[in-house]
């Protein structure tokens, strides 16, 4: 680079990656080793989607298309542009860069910003388009160019929290006729189960499988594969290719004999982009889980079953409150403690003598109706006429006193039963009444 000894585009965001919605920091590092005359030093940055294929039938990567061997179908979209100029300083939109500014011998940090657009899709690179975004550094000297180009990453959040039916299970099955060659025919029947429909990058994906084999051939090819599906579309032209992430092989099967395992051999793989690549119009990209079961080496026909994942990028839990968009408010404080068991059990027996001793020493008042005393005959002599204090039960003692407080209840007339019967038992009785 001449006298340039340093040219290097630095990001401080953590692995150079940043979510659609925030800010791009880094800095731009030069060190010259003597002083040079230069017009300006800019920063840009921008982010593009660009699709290429040759036909729907045939696809081609980017490198072996050339213009005018084949026609081809592409399309372009641009997420984020934008430049500064970092030297001068005190440069203005309407700076003549024809004079020169003279960078003195050392090295010199610019710090650049530039904000992400909240609908910028994630980053994605395959054979057939990509989405990218890069940084590039500019010293436009007197006689020519100088540039350097950094790339970085970008990460649409997808929260599998807010996505409906992340949770729920996948169940999937399906059958095929086998027909083998001097063996008994049947039917085989296959089927998968997964827990969840919702993953992240680098998780593993448990899968139940069952096979029933009612034929007289043993399966001995059959596996479960995890297929990440992108989907090309520019204008009415439409392209499809499938990618096989991650694979894992199935147990054999014998003749009339039945698989039930759960195998966790499939893994998402860490740099996964999520599903449906929210914010491109051109790349569609999906998630599917199938298993394939091959009856027979020669067999033409091959039973395969799956069911789609969707993968996010992160997967927030709901705050306490916060569900079918309505609040609920915490429980409340209680001040008050309860008493424990044995202070409860303590206490209940503390109180059985003295309110004995108080329903004994005041006497039932006669009726003056004839109401109550035909109520008081119906009333059955459960227990003998025993003082309740000769009964060591605590349980006997509370139905005693329970039956002489209801015959005293009934003795008493209409308008003195809200005052008197009140008066009769004490506070703690009525409580340890209400406990039983």
């Amino acid at each position: 680079m001449g006298q340039l000894k340093t040219f290097e585009i630095l990001i401080n965001n953590a692995d150079c990656t940043v979510e659609s919605g925030n800010t791009l920091k880094g800095q731009l590092v030069i060190e010259n080793s003597s002083d040079i005359g230069i017009k300006s030093i800019s920063v840009q940055c921008f982010g593009k989607c660009h699709v290429q294929w040759m036909d729907a039938k045939n696809a081609a990567p980017l490198a072996e298309i050339q213009i005018g061997v084949s026609p081809t179908t592409t399309g372009d979209e641009v997420y984020m542009h934008d430049a500064k100029v970092v030297f001068p300083p005190d440069v203005r939109s309407n700076h003549d860069f024809s004079s020169t500014h003279i960078l003195k011998k050392g090295q010199h940090t610019f710090p650049f910003a530039f904000p992400v657009p909240a609908t910028a899709p994630s980053s994605y690179t395959s054979e057939n388009g990509y989405v990218k975004y890069v940084v590039r550094a500019a010293i436009e000297r007197l006689w020519k160019t100088e540039s350097n180009v950094r790339t970085f990453n970008v990460r649409s959040p997808l929260d599998l929290s807010e996505v409906t039916d992340a949770q729920n299970p996948i169940e999937v099955s399906g059958e095929a006729m086998v027909t083998p060659l001097f063996r008994r025919p049947g039917v085989c029947a296959a089927s998968i189960k997964v827990d969840r429909k919702g993953f992240l990058p680098g998780e593993t994906v448990p899968v139940a499988v069952n096979v029933t084999n009612d034929s007289g051939l043993e399966i001995k090819h059959a596996c479960l594969v995890l297929k990440m599906i992108t989907d090309y579309k520019s204008g009415i032209f439409k392209h499809k290719v499938d990618k096989v992430i991650a694979k894992t092989r199935v147990d054999k099967v014998s003749a009339g004999g039945q698989l039930d395992s759960v195998y966790n051999g499939l893994k998402i793989p860490h740099n996964s982009p999520p599903s449906h690549l929210h914010g491109c119009k051109y790349i569609h990209v999906r998630y599917v889980v199938e298993l394939h079961v091959k009856p027979g080496v020669l067999s033409v026909k091959k039973l395969k079953i799956g069911g789609k994942l969707v993968v996010g990028t992160t997967h927030r839990r709901i705050p306490f409150g916060v569900g079918l968009h309505r609040v609920f408010e915490p429980p409340p404080s209680y001040d008050d403690i309860p008493p424990s068991y044995e202070e409860a059990m303590r206490n209940r027996v503390n109180a059985v003598p003295e309110t004995i001793s108080a329903c004994q020493s005041t006497p039932a008042p006669q009726s003056t109706t004839n109401t109550a005393a035909t109520r008081q005959s119906r009333i059955p002599s459960m227990l003998p006429e025993t003082p309740v204090g000769q009964y060591r039960s605590n349980s006997l003692r509370i139905s005693v006193l329970k039956r002489n407080l209801l015959n005293r209840s009934l003795s008493v007339p209409p308008s003195l039963s809200s005052s008197k019967s009140n008066e009769a038992v004490p506070h703690e009785m009525r409580n340890l009444l209400c406990r039983n």
